[in-house]
């Protein structure tokens, strides 16, 4: 399997000391404000038993998610190690060596790494920087066939933050299903929306996969708890690939996940809005530096994918911004579109401040 060169950068840089504006989520909860925010009382561990766990996960968490995130059917639900594992379940247990997959791109190495490994054939509908990552859906017809098993997606998209208009959805969908192959959307970025509220295609088309987690809107991504939605007739050999890896989800990660399940505005809302104000200040920072990055919208998401004007690579850019400024930032090397750099304003407020002034000093040195 090919490396996984977003994770590959942070192995060794996210756990240093350094001023964080990389992240693609908003920022992580701790067990003090956990308790602070919800109804859970310790106590409710006290008959907590380390036993096994149903394949499919605890069902009164797949209840709540299929009610809030997918059809109000949990028999389709399946908890996960989080939104990794469910890309992975879903791919192994629906694809096989040969089959056609269309991944957008830039996209996240699950997307499309896991079906070439496979030994898919991977095509990419590429969002093209030229035309500011907006989706072309010409493209997309041209790539598809009667032979394509799977369209892989992720909207709000990772890294750009380009969204889709209820219309594309439906385009895309309408696309989808003319070569009756599965949509695979990649739904973590759903509750980070600004400018519009899109929602995902779950109710719409039969063939359509959803996934999701606690890791980029929630700020719980330490659980490591995630869940797919798929159709009924891929239930079966869901359940035979997950015989052979991990079997289901810890007792223990499926109590904490349900404390945030049951609570989950209390905790989504805060972080939300500070998400909301971050972005504001994202994007007077970006309309201020154009003399070094292209003009830029922001999007969904926490993330922007700008262009740098600069001389050196972004590589080297990011690669001296974390040994010489002590700031991460991720460069679209990772993506496979160099040129570009990811900076996340999820985190925060008083972090992404420091951040972008740390940046800009930075650019100011390196570009004389």
């Amino acid at each position: 399997m090919k490396p996984a060169n977003l994770e590959d950068w942070y192995r060794d840089r996210y756990f240093a000391d350094v001023t964080d504006i990389s992240g693609s989520g908003v920022y992580d909860y701790n067990f003090s404000e956990l308790l602070a925010l919800s109804d859970f009382e310790p106590t409710e561990l006290n008959d907590l038993v380390f036993h096994d766990n149903p394949t499919f996960g605890d069902y009164e968490n797949r209840r709540i998610i299929a009610q809030r995130w997918g059809t109000g059917d949990p028999e389709r639900v399946i908890t996960c190690n989080g939104s990794n594992e469910a890309l992975s379940l879903i791919m192994n247990a629906t694809l096989q060596a040969g089959d056609e997959v269309v991944s957008v791109s830039p996209f996240y190495h699950c997307h499309a790494n896991i079906a070439e490994h496979i030994g898919c054939k991977v095509s990419y509908w590429t969002l093209q920087a030229q035309h500011d990552f907006q989706p072309d859906f010409t493209q997309l017809k041209a790539l598809l066939n009667q032979q394509t098993k799977m369209v892989v997606v992720n909207f709000p998209h990772n890294p750009t933050g380009i969204n889709l208009t209820e219309a594309q959805m439906r385009e895309l969908v309408d696309i989808v299903a003319s070569v009756d192959a599965f949509l695979l959307w990649d739904g973590a970025f759903e509750d980070l929306q600004f400018d519009n509220q899109t929602p995902t295609p779950i109710a719409l088309y039969d063939k359509c996969i959803l996934t999701s987690t606690f890791s980029k809107a929630y700020g719980f991504p330490g659980l490591r708890y995630g869940w797919c939605i798929m159709p009924d007739e891929l239930l079966r050999d869901a359940q035979i690939y997950k015989d052979y890896s991990n079997l289901y989800v810890s007792v223990i990660v499926e109590k904490f996940a349900n404390v945030v399940l049951r609570n989950i505005d209390k905790f989504y809302r805060p972080r939300y809005q500070e998400a909301a104000e971050n972005r504001a200040l994202m994007q007077q920072w970006l309309d201020a530096h154009q003399a070094y990055f292209q003009s830029y919208e922001l999007g969904g998401g926490v993330t922007c994918f700008p262009r740098f004007k600069g001389a050196m690579s972004t590589q080297a850019l990011c690669d001296t911004l974390f040994e010489q400024y002590a700031l991460l930032l991720v460069p679209g090397e990772c993506f496979d579109c160099p040129g570009h750099v990811r900076i996340g304003f999820g985190t925060e407020q008083q972090t992404l401040k420091k951040g972008l002034d740390t940046l800009s000093k930075a650019l100011d040195e390196l570009c004389k």
